[in-house]
């Protein structure tokens, strides 16, 4: 009897060859093939190196970067004179901001909206509401009076 193994795509075969011998090399054989199984490399633990023998390690530290805060961007409304939807201004991404708004004709309630600032303060007419930020979030945001829902600038934050 002969018994081999084969490694093929699917696993491990094992295949049992019985009846050879050398007198009878014309006589029927059987074959038998045992179903393919996935082999598991051992999970014994790998053996460790003495501290002596390992090569040293480095650890990369980066150069030293010196960090700026943006200026201080600093934005004036006055509703009814420089207001309007089609005033953008830029702020960059990260910068303080400090946007004054005034309404001098009334008293006024604003909002800049994405950021959730300004809501419920009621301002009195002539008086200046001073919104102090960080422009942390990418996007236009409007400014908007709530006395009359109208759009008094966009923030574009990039």
């Amino acid at each position: 009897m002969i018994i081999g193994a084969l490694l093929g795509a699917g696993g491990l075969a094992v295949v049992t060859l019985t009846g050879i011998t050398d007198s009878d090399a014309d006589a029927p054989t059987t074959t038998t093939v045992a179903p393919s199984s996935t082999v598991t490399p051992s999970t014994a633990p790998e053996p460790t190196v003495p501290a002596s023998t390992q090569a040293p390690t480095t650890t990369a530290v980066p150069e030293s970067t010196t960090t700026t805060q943006p200026p201080l961007r600093t934005i004036e409304v006055i509703v009814g004179t420089d207001d309007g939807p089609e005033r953008i201004d830029t702020v960059a991404l990260g910068s303080p901001v400090e946007l004054s708004i005034t309404n001098p004709e009334g008293d006024d309630e604003f909002h800049l909206h994405g950021y959730d600032l300004g809501g419920g303060v009621k301002v009195p007419a002539g008086e200046t509401l001073v919104l102090k930020f960080v422009a942390d979030r990418a996007g236009l945001f409007e400014v908007e009076s709530h006395r009359t829902h109208d759009v008094l600038v966009v923030l574009l934050v990039e």
